[in-house]
């Protein structure tokens, strides 16, 4: 029998699971090396929040001016706090800390990986069902959550995205595992660090998730009410204005990363948001499970803004889409799309593809076949 050539070789390596899962780790610590935001912007969100939380102590609005320090930081982008007050607390009240950039990189980092292991957690056990459950398996996993470039550019720029992110894990483990409490915790949380992720409460109420959305306006309110002697009335009306009114002032920038807003400029903002929410109402009709990774899906497609950032999102339907075996190839592939570069067209490529493997992993499982007996033939050639 001839020994295959170079080619052939090569073919049949790819057909060896370890050989591809080098390939994939290498590839990814690669392009998020190559990808790595630039020093000065260091900790950039952090200043945010604590200028923004000075300001409102002072009874002052933190909102529709940019500022100054992160807007010549960003090489004249103007930057502005969007927020709501909560999150400056939370982010401005580690300035006061010994060491405090690295104790909010510290934090951030363990807020990411105890999102990582709640959501594996909650899917055990189909996790066990395709051989995934081993210490090496997750040990990789919560390795290439915190390699993820949109998350090392969270823990550079010290953002507020990791409670965010925490927040949609408990969301879906309340879902899984059938636990308002948490995902009800979940929902306040996220809407709390950002206000957009509001727009999930549409999908959980088209779906009667009536118990969770009450546990979250509870857990809300009562956040709230705690920070009214820290930031005051005023603060909480300054954001509801700036929610209304300051879109626009971000939407056009080029570090805004929303791929149909990118596509389609000449759409203004307040359509790409009616879009949005439309867009929710058939994704409230969908499988719970199913329904709160193609909401994730479509905000990053639809919302007229999204820093880099906001693609850790997509960690959530990457992880749960690997408890079915047909999807792991689309999945690998959504997966380095959205680790480099950090780019519209990239993500306009990875939404659609990760859409398939939630929504049809039948043809996920085709495309699938399809390229593994194409590398089959390859190497049968070759040999």
């Amino acid at each position: 029998m001839t020994q295959p050539g170079f080619v052939g070789r090569v073919a049949l390596a790819f057909l060896q699971p370890r050989f591809l899962l080098v390939v994939f780790l290498w590839t990814t610590v690669l392009t998020t090396l190559i990808a790595l935001p630039h020093p000065r912007a260091y900790t950039i969100d952090s200043h945010i929040y604590a200028n923004a939380l000075d300001l409102m102590a002072r009874g002052e609005t933190a909102y529709l001016m940019p500022d100054p320090w992160a807007t010549e930081v960003s090489e004249g982008n103007p930057i502005y706090y969007f927020p709501p007050p909560t999150a400056a607390i939370i982010g401005g009240s580690v300035q006061f800390l010994p060491g405090r950039e690295w104790a909010w990189l510290a934090f951030n980092v363990l807020v990411v990986l105890g999102s990582y292991v709640s959501l594996i957690c909650a899917v055990r056990s189909r996790l066990l069902a395709v051989g995934l459950w081993a210490r090496r398996s997750i040990v990789l996993g919560g390795l290439l959550w915190i390699v993820f470039i949109p998350t090392v550019s969270m823990l550079v720029y010290g953002s507020q995205s990791g409670l965010m992110l925490l927040g949609f894990v408990l969301i879906a483990v309340g879902i899984v595992r059938s636990r308002p409490i948490a995902g009800g915790a979940g929902l306040a949380l996220a809407v709390l660090m950002k206000a957009t992720p509001g727009l999930f409460g549409l999908p959980l109420l088209i779906a009667g998730q009536w118990r969770l959305l009450a546990w979250s306006t509870a857990f809300g309110a009562l956040a709230v009410v705690a920070s009214l002697p820290i930031v005051g009335v005023s603060a909480w009306l300054d954001f509801a204005n700036a929610l209304i009114t300051g879109t626009d002032l971000v939407a056009g920038q080029g570090i805004n990363y929303a791929p149909v807003a990118n596509l389609l400029p000449f759409v203004p903002s307040v359509a790409l948001i009616g879009l949005t929410v439309l867009a929710m109402v058939p994704v409230g009709r969908l499988d719970p499970e199913k329904a709160i990774q193609v909401a994730i899906l479509v905000f990053l497609a639809l919302w007229p803004v999204a820093w880099g950032h906001y693609a850790m999102l997509a960690l959530i339907p990457l992880t749960m889409c690997l408890t079915d075996r047909r999807t792991w190839l689309l999945v690998a592939v959504s997966f380095l799309l959205f680790n480099y570069p950090l780019s519209y067209n990239n993500w306009a490529v990875a939404i659609p593809l990760l859409l398939v493997c939630v929504l049809r992993p039948d043809w996920a499982g085709s495309v699938q076949e399809a390229a593994l007996g194409r590398v089959r033939s390859i190497a049968g050639a070759r040999g």
